[in-house]
């Protein structure tokens, strides 16, 4: 499915009425004309989740993720404004979160000798409390780092952190996990991969309509979504074609 010359999504297949595919890119930091063609795409993809779908939007950063060259000055000079909440993601389809151990620690740096992600024991992360008006903004000078994750919902993001903390709380054994603000999804190609029921990615997506992760783990930017990606990404491509005549 070709939305310019520069970008494809990949299909992943998932259960019906679910969708998804993968944005491939080359590196994260996104860098050159990859960097300006996929951050103008995902911007108009928010907006159309925003302002014609009506949806709730979200801003999760992976903190992992983050550094002074991966997107950790930019929050810093907006930290006062964005008012990031801490918590944790979890993997529904990994163990739950817990310490690291020498092995874990063994594991991780011969994963990044190889050039892989490592595992994780724990994922922490940050969500942005920015006024609601104001994060269509805060997601696009955050674009393209490898750090961030997006939702957009019909529901608030207190009931889905209801249905996160439901979901996921009971799985962790770790007193020193079991008290955080908030848990929520981590999901890349592989948990989907595993996710063989509808029923079961809509528990995991804790009433998330439409998922948007920068994904190291797949080199690609994950979407998933309980609309029609197509309908999506044809609005996307309107926006696209009235922004190329423009230019």
């Amino acid at each position: 499915m070709k939305l310019s010359m520069q970008i494809e999504l990949e299909p992943i297949e998932v259960a019906v009425p679910w969708q998804a595919g993968l944005l491939r890119v080359h590196q994260f930091p996104l860098a050159g004309d990859e960097a300006d063609t996929i951050r103008l795409l995902l911007r108009f993809l928010g907006e159309v989740a925003v302002e014609e779908y009506k949806l709730h939007h979200e801003i999760l950063l992976q903190l992992w993720s983050l550094s002074p060259q991966t997107g950790g000055n930019v929050l810093n000079a907006n930290v006062s404004e964005w008012s990031p909440k801490f918590g944790l993601g979890v993997w529904p389809n990994r163990k739950p979160p817990q310490a690291w151990t020498e092995e874990m620690l063994v594991d991780a740096a011969a994963a990044v000798f190889r050039g892989q992600e490592p595992e994780r024991p724990s994922n922490r992360l940050l969500r942005l409390t920015v006024a609601e008006n104001r994060r269509l903004d805060a997601a696009a000078k955050m674009r393209g780092f490898g750090a961030q994750i997006e939702l957009f919902s019909k529901d608030s993001i207190e009931l889905i952190e209801d249905r996160g903390k439901d979901l996921f709380l009971p799985t962790i054994a770790e007193s020193r996990f079991q008290n955080e603000p908030f848990y929520l999804p981590l999901l890349d190609g592989a948990s989907l991969s595993s996710s063989s029921a509808a029923k079961q990615l809509e528990e995991w997506l804790c009433g998330i309509d439409l998922y948007i992760r920068e994904s190291a783990e797949d080199r690609s930017i994950l979407l998933i979504s309980s609309l029609p990606l197509k309908t999506l990404l044809n609005r996307v491509q309107v926006r696209l074609d009235a922004s190329d005549a423009l230019s």
